[in-house]
């Protein structure tokens, strides 16, 4: 068992010691009930009880993110695909087919990669919030940041995979009975995609 492994199961063994058992609810507003979820870094993280009910800010957060897991993709990729197009196409006689069809077939291989680590640690952090968040709406620059204290953290990411977070996406019961080595490679295929998008746009005409 390597040694990250080793942290996670850990991890896992806290978690499950500690919020195993229901905890009593919290009730908010006399509506919404939240139940802990785990602690990491010394900062509580809680959860609502029932997803479905879940407000309306945070349903569209979460819409966000499975748009983006289904797609493999998300909104930047696209816009630096279509301006990549743009600027391929720009010119008739100097059209380069081998760029077109390249970046073309990686955007055909994007629909077969495993979901990457980023759209994980996402959905975890429309789930999960700690006390400072508002329960009610999702805050882009606050949660980037939890995200980035998390990815510091050993573990993690088999953590989130063993998390509810694979009751609300199907597809992600799969990829946790694999290694996260294998989402860290598909990290590092979107990454080589972006970066040739990224390369075009940055060539001299």
């Amino acid at each position: 068992m390597t040694a990250q492994r080793s942290k996670t199961t850990l991890l896992l063994r806290i978690w499950k010691a500690t919020f195993g058992q229901r905890f009593r609810s919290y009730l908010l507003e006399n509506k919404y009930r939240i139940d802990p979820a785990f602690s990491l870094g010394g900062v509580d993280y809680y959860q609502f009880t029932n997803q479905e009910e879940v407000p309306t800010g945070r349903q569209f957060a979460a819409l966000m993110v499975y748009n983006e897991m289904d797609m493999r993709c998300d909104r930047e990729y696209l816009e630096l695909h279509t301006k990549a197009m743009d600027k391929l196409l720009s010119d008739p006689k100097k059209i380069s087919i081998g760029y077109i069809a390249q970046i073309n077939a990686n955007l055909k291989d994007r629909l077969n990669l495993m979901v990457v680590p980023d759209f994980i640690y996402k959905l975890a952090s429309v789930v999960f919030f700690d006390k400072t968040e508002s329960p009610y709406k999702y805050d882009l620059d606050y949660n980037t940041a939890k995200i980035k204290k998390w990815k510091e953290a050993p573990g993690t990411l088999d953590f989130f995979l063993q998390t509810p977070l694979k009751d609300l996406v199907p597809f992600l019961k799969a990829q946790a009975d694999v290694s996260s080595t294998f989402s860290i490679l598909a990290e590092q295929v979107a990454e080589t995609h972006h970066r040739l998008l990224t390369d075009i746009l940055s060539e001299k005409e």
